[in-house]
């Protein structure tokens, strides 16, 4: 006769309290690294200090005026200021009608701060990777006038993919450089105490991923066909 059984006793391996402490300690010890290494990585800075200052200009007037400081400190022969249309309705056109571009916006905050030589550089608007054709627009520029030499300059976190994204699209037109200024909304050296530090970390470390893994440009064809919708429009 068969006889049914509810229930089956089963040994159970439980951890020591060694056991947890591993469990526990790594996840903490990922967490801690992540915390003190993530802001540092991306908040790049390697300024080759000569030749072009190209400054992204969605900045704050603040960072900008840092940016100035950092054009009358090098030794650059000129100051470009990149950024695309201004979308109607937006902070900016309500801010600064006279203005087309946020680069023609960054270019006044420049002028405003003391510099006497600085040019607009407005990218086409675009439905993605606005960054890299910024940088195709730059590329526009110099072509034909030989090697350039040049340093980007955008805000703490952005840096470092501004800094790659700028390298692909002037590969082999020009060595470009980067330097960081800080952001002003949040403490960078405790990013993780405000939303908008831990937005900004958590955002520009995906963004960067992507660029890195996910992204393939090739600067002289993304250049015609930037052109080409240019032309058509």
């Amino acid at each position: 006769m068969l006889r049914g059984r509810l229930f089956v006793r089963r040994e159970v391996v439980v951890p020591t309290w060694q056991g947890w402490s591993v469990i526990v300690g790594i996840p903490v010890v990922i967490a801690v690294f992540v915390l003190v290494t993530i802001y540092p990585f991306l908040n790049t800075n390697r300024p080759l200090g000569r030749g072009i200052l190209v400054v992204e200009g969605w900045m704050s007037k603040r960072q900008l005026a840092t940016c100035a400081e950092i054009a009358r400190s090098g030794a650059y022969d000129s100051v470009f200021v990149t950024g695309g249309p201004i979308a109607e309705g937006t902070f900016f056109s309500e801010l600064y009608p006279q203005f087309n571009t946020i680069a023609e916006v960054g270019a006044h905050q420049l002028a405003s701060a003391g510099l006497t030589t600085v040019v607009a550089v407005p990218r086409p608007e675009v439905a993605k990777d606005r960054t890299y054709h910024s940088g195709l627009t730059l590329r526009k520029r110099v072509l034909g006038r030989g090697p350039q030499t040049m340093d980007v300059v955008s805000e703490g976190p952005h840096a470092r993919r501004s800094w790659m994204l700028y390298a692909a699209a002037l590969d082999g037109v020009a060595d470009v450089g980067i330097l960081a200024v800080d952001p002003i909304v949040y403490d960078p050296e405790r990013w993780w105490t405000k939303s908008s530090g831990v937005r900004s970390m958590i955002g520009e470390l995906l963004a960067y991923g992507y660029a890195t893994f996910l992204f393939y440009p090739n600067p002289d064809e993304d250049l015609e066909r930037m052109v080409r919708k240019e032309d058509a429009q």
